[in-house]
């Protein structure tokens, strides 16, 4: 399929929002699905020893009652306790093939009173850093009482990894011009597009279909019920709570104390987002101009406007004349799409404001090779690798979650008109054609709204500072669901909980710790 346009630069959304959601975690190193991990499931049921008591499938789900009533043996892995349940590939054969997901467990500082799932979202997609920074993610409080859960859902980490490109296509992926100009330019963004589409579905033809949302809610609730837990207890962050949307969705009488921080609605449509991850993107260049000049002697001028355009050109330059990266096994410049992962990843918070500058300095100086260790940090690449392959995943898991329509040329051109509305400085490294335009297996999930309707009380924080997440999100989400409770989060960080605001803390921690919601729809703190 051709999908160049009579725009060249509206080729740009594979390259750029690839590099958006690619992350920094290094992982499984695993590249196809072990035989171990793609089995057929057995008449018993049962996954490697006993320990839980079991329960019987959701009324309408008899059929996976094998699923539910397996069980559960734990060992010991670094500091966790870790296990696998099984699961089958499509929901609608339970009798086919089945999958292996590695669960790991931090098991409670004090006496346990239960298990609380936890997902911090699809740019950390496996269980392993939340729970290696576990202290960090709940309160003292909270993990003393809860003993915390986290699955690699399929897909990722130890479940069955989606890793379709080596490391040289990743390089040039991430390398490539990420504001195509011309056809040809167009033409080589769009063909390492079609690769790793192609070779996506011939490598993983069963899995592929069955990595939605869709299917890791239910896989959730079987790891539920496998734990012996009548209600699911979950803290999710960022695509966690996209995720625990669709589960209270699906199973609201199971839902538990169900708490949200970073809000991602499901009626979000792709233009949505890509305009609000734009505005993002607008502000964390303002924030950081204005820390930049505040620090005396900034690199890129004297005044926010000055700083932003010396930004926007010092990317731009790379396409022309990209600058010597030193001691990498193969990327050897630094190009205009390296570059611009680099910024990105720089301007997204406080703490990288500082080793972004001097990365600019050096590279100012004829050195891209501090910028360019900033990008490969961010997008996981270790060594010249990819061990983990996250935005190989994300970007499957996207394609199923929302079915987004190819606008017309007149929708292209009014959004356009509204992208250099919400980011003036980076409108030609966006576009408002569908990132999984081109993708070769269809959407299982269209955007809409979610009530669920009988479940417990669901808390979803958020906060107008948030550089990522639109507050308005948060406050979207609030309103659609029949039983939720809104705290206003006033901080300037990009998460509300844990240990960001006292009053924060102690709303949630009344939840998880005494069924205690706030009596109204919004609290402020």
């Amino acid at each position: 399929m051709d999908h160049i346009s009579s725009s060249p630069r509206r080729r740009a959304p594979h390259l750029v929002r690839a590099a958006a959601l690619a992350t920094a975690l290094t992982l499984s190193t695993a590249g196809c699905i072990p035989a171990s991990l793609l089995t057929t499931m057995s008449s018993e049921g049962t996954a490697r020893g006993k320990q839980h008591t079991t329960q019987n499938p959701p009324t309408g789900s008899e059929n996976l009652a094998k699923f539910y009533s397996q069980s559960l043996s734990w060992e010991k892995c670094d500091n966790l306790q870790c296990g696998w349940i099984e699961v089958p590939i499509d929901y609608s054969d339970p009798l086919g093939e089945t999958l292996k997901l590695r669960v790991r467990k931090a098991p409670a500082t004090g006496s346990a009173r239960g298990t609380l799932f936890a997902s911090n979202g699809i740019n950390s997609i496996t269980g392993l850093k939340f729970l290696k920074e576990v202290d960090s993610n709940v309160t003292p409080e909270v993990r003393k009482a809860y003993d915390i859960v986290e699955i690699d859902h399929r897909g990722t980490g130890q479940s069955n990894p989606i890793i379709c490109l080596d490391d040289a296509d990743m390089d040039f992926r991430y390398g490539s011009d990420p504001t195509p100009e011309t056809e040809e330019e167009a033409r080589i963004g769009n063909d390492i597009y079609a690769k790793f589409a192609q070779t996506c579905k011939n490598k993983y033809p069963k899995v592929l279909p069955h990595v939605s949302a869709l299917d890791a809610a239910k896989d959730m609730d079987i790891a539920r019920a496998v734990m012996g837990e009548k209600q699911l207890n979950y803290l999710g962050l960022d695509y966690g709570t996209y995720l625990g949307t669709i589960y209270a969705d699906l199973f609201p009488t199971y839902v538990g104390r169900f708490v949200f921080d970073l809000a991602i609605p499901p009626d979000l449509t792709n233009k949505e987002i890509i305009l609000a991850t734009a505005a993002a993107r607008e502000k964390n260049t303002q924030d950081y101009a204005r820390h930049c000049i505040t620090q005396g002697n900034c690199p890129l001028g004297s005044s926010p406007a000055a700083v932003s355009a010396q930004l926007k050109n010092f990317v731009t330059l790379r396409e022309k004349e990209p600058l010597p990266v030193r001691n990498d096994p193969r990327v050897k410049e630094l190009t205009e799409g390296w570059a611009l992962i680099a910024v990105f990843a720089g301007i997204l918070s406080s703490e990288r404001w500082n080793p972004l500058t001097e990365a600019i300095r050096a590279a100012q100086q004829g050195d891209g090779t501090s910028l360019f260790q900033i990008a490969a940090a961010w997008v996981g690449r270790k060594d010249g690798r990819y061990p983990s392959g996250d935005d190989q995943t994300a970007h499957a898991v996207e394609c199923l979650n929302r079915d987004s329509p190819m606008p017309s040329e007149d929708e292209q051109t009014a959004g356009e008109k509204e992208l250099m509305q919400a980011s003036p400085t980076w409108e030609n490294t966006f576009s408002m054609i569908p990132v999984c335009e081109g993708w070769l297996v269809p959407p299982k999930l269209t955007p809409k709204r979610v009530t669920a309707s009988g479940s417990n009380p669901i808390l979803i924080v958020g906060s107008p500072q948030n550089p990522i997440f639109p507050y308005a999100w948060s406050e979207r989400l609030a309103q659609q669901l029949d039983h939720s409770r809104h705290i206003r989060h006033e901080g300037h960080v990009s998460s509300g909980y844990p240990k960001k605001n006292t009053c924060v803390d102690r709303t949630v921690d009344d939840y998880l710790l005494n069924s205690k919601a706030p009596e109204q729809r919004q609290t402020s703190c």
